[in-house]
């Protein structure tokens, strides 16, 4: 799993941080309400799938599978052409998640019976490399994460306990039914989707790959446009916001991945991006 700490470019924006254990549930806050069925608020949800044999670049630039905010949008990454190079920023559409929408959502979370104190136990397989998924769901004031290891990958045969593999079937159901919210809560509980529009956005640099010159496709190299953000100090996940942001999505838009950017002193440098999501950890992780 890629790791990496992140510098605050411009103050103002802010996230949410919770602790993803690998191969575990975690519950933070207050204790929340027993898993198996019942009714509770959902305030926010997010789902992703993440880490194991990857690049830095692929890494970062991860969007969530899905995404519910406390203003009742829902947040899902449009789809990518299977093309290379594919687009320097992912696009998210936008759905109104109704009040129905969001009660019927919660039912599901909890007839899962996974949201309980202390949370389940999803067990360590021993499959190498393989992704985490997880979900981090907020219920009456309570966060809860949930978080498994090669949630898709392990075999049944993996060395996990009996508890282990009906909580790990229990979880991919869940998992399912989130993904697919217009048959969980119903397609008349969703707004039609529209375009994402970030208010902020990630940025990280790598030094450019010189083992891509003279190579088809060739790079695109373009002056960086926007001298407040210095791309010599985006070595770590940097959140611009505001005036900035808007000047950087601009910049970016209509580019691939080998678009990069020559900075005022000639450095070429290869740019991640990623729109800003509500909830984002403060760190720029998934």
């Amino acid at each position: 799993m890629v790791e990496l700490p992140r510098r605050t470019l411009l103050a103002g924006w802010a996230g949410t941080a919770t602790l993803a254990l690998t191969g575990c549930g975690t519950a933070t806050g207050p204790q929340g309400p027993p898993g198996g069925g019942g009714r509770a608020d959902l305030e926010a949800l997010r789902l992703s799938v993440g880490g194991g044999f990857t690049t830095a670049a692929t890494a970062f630039r991860t969007l969530p599978e899905v995404v519910v905010t406390p203003d009742g949008s829902v947040l899902v990454p449009d789809p990518v052409p299977e093309i290379y190079p594919g687009p320097i920023l992912l696009h998210l559409s936008a759905r109104d998640l109704d009040p129905a929408g969001r009660e019927a959502l919660a039912e599901a979370v909890l007839a899962s019976g996974l949201v309980t104190a202390p949370p389940p136990d999803f067990g360590t397989p021993g499959v190498a490399d393989a992704p985490t998924t997880t979900l981090r769901v907020t219920l009456d004031g309570t966060e809860t994460t949930l978080a498994a290891n090669a949630l898709a990958e392990a075999p049944a045969a993996s060395g996990l306990t009996a508890e282990q593999e009906r909580a790990r079937d229990s979880f991919r159901a869940l998992v399912e039914r989130c993904r697919d919210l217009e048959t969980t809560v119903g397609p008349e509980h969703l707004g039609e989707p529209v375009p994402y529009e970030p208010e902020a956005v990630w940025l990280r640099t790598l030094p450019a790959p010189t083992d891509r010159v003279g190579q088809e496709p060739e790079p695109t190299v373009l002056p960086w446009p926007v001298a407040e953000v210095d791309l010599a100090r985006l070595d770590v996940p940097t959140l611009v916001e505001g005036a900035s942001a808007e000047a950087v999505l601009a910049a970016l838009e209509g580019g691939t991945e080998l678009t990069w950017f020559r900075d005022p002193a000639g450095v070429v440098h290869e740019v991640l991006a990623r729109p800003a999501l509500p909830g984002d950890p403060p760190d720029g992780s998934l």
